[in-house]
């Protein structure tokens, strides 16, 4: 049930903002972006893709960006609505563009 994921989501939030941990609070704001999505909760979404492309800004190097970029794109092509969590990652659009290895996909995220 969508409540059950998104209370999980928000308790790995707080784990993770105390333990400092800016590449799991990019992951787990992706994926409560996802389920917001599927609540039809378009604010909430929004809110939750913008706070990870936000707290991506502040990775090092395009490195820990591919990284996790590579790991949220994985989870997104085997859920069972790739297309749904797809549509999450355009909102990483900006910093695809600047990813030698991501840009590509960049240019698909902007076509659709």
């Amino acid at each position: 049930d969508y409540h059950s994921s998104i209370e999980y989501f928000q308790k790995l939030l707080e784990i993770h903002e105390k333990a400092g941990n800016t590449k799991k609070l990019i992951v787990v704001n992706f994926w409560m972006g996802f389920v917001f999505d599927l609540t039809n909760d378009l604010p909430q979404r929004n809110k939750s893709y913008q706070t990870a492309v936000q707290l991506s800004d502040g990775l090092k190097t395009e490195q820990e960006f591919c990284l996790i970029l590579s790991s949220i794109s994985s989870l997104s092509l085997n859920s069972s609505l790739p297309r749904l969590a797809i549509r999450g990652l355009r909102f990483f659009r900006r910093h695809l563009s600047f990813t030698k290895s991501y840009y590509r996909l960049a240019k698909v995220y902007e076509s659709t």
